[in-house]
């Protein structure tokens, strides 16, 4: 009984065994496959690309096994004895980062140099028009101000004219009335003076002639 369970025990043990070498042979095969196709540099710079290829090739060799990958790993390339080309790419793949790093900050400080230039001569360029239009707005303020006053200047000098002249056309209306009350005073005064006149002469007349016939009237007495 125990000798049936334990040749059962092997049994299933050398099958496992068997199974894990088809894997191992699978694996080997597919990883020489995919690396014949590739370069050195392309196998250590592109890890995740060979990975994933690699995954995919055994898992669709696994598949008529019904088996499937779960997890796996890439173990970390390393260089046989006396050979330091891994160290060499690894030494140029960390240059190289850090290279590109540097080349990174500088690019992003120049993107936001040009950036921060930008928005400044935007900012610049904002003002400066905001500026144009307020001084084009105060000459216009100062044209329409200008104007005003010029049309209040000519409307007062308008008036003043007409004020000016109102008053010489009442100064010489009353001097026309002057020379005429003063023509009619001395019409007056000389119709005035002729009738005095003709007045002492009708006197004279008078007295003449009744001195005359007081004459004859003695005469005939006589």
């Amino acid at each position: 009984m125990l000798l049936a369970q334990s040749d059962s025990g092997d049994a299933r043990a050398e099958q496992r065994m068997h199974v894990a070498n088809i894997v191992k042979g699978i694996i080997e095969g597919e990883t020489r496959v995919l690396v014949s196709s590739m370069t050195m540099e392309e196998i250590f710079t592109e890890r995740e690309v060979f990975k994933k290829r690699i995954f995919r090739n055994i898992q669709s060799e696994l598949d008529q096994f019904g088996l499937k990958i779960y997890n796996a790993n890439v173990k970390e390339l390393k260089d046989a004895p006396n050979s330091v080309y891994f160290e060499s790419l690894s030494r140029k793949a960390h240059e190289g980062a850090t290279n590109q790093a540097r080349i990174d900050v500088a690019e992003a400080q120049l993107k936001g140099n040009v950036g921060e230039a930008q928005r400044k001569g935007e900012q610049d360029r904002e003002i400066a028009k905001i500026n144009a239009d307020t001084a084009v707005q105060k000459t216009e303020r100062d044209i329409e101000r200008a104007q005003a006053e010029a049309h209040l200047n000519t409307r007062q000098t308008a008036l003043t004219r007409d004020v000016d002249i109102a008053r010489v056309t009442a100064q010489r209306a009353i001097e026309g009335k002057d020379e005429d009350l003063k023509r009619d005073v001395e019409v007056r005064r000389a119709a005035a003076e002729l009738e005095r006149l003709r007045a002492k002469d009708v006197v004279k007349a008078t007295i003449a002639r009744e001195s005359k016939q007081q004459a004859a009237d003695a005469a005939a007495y006589e």
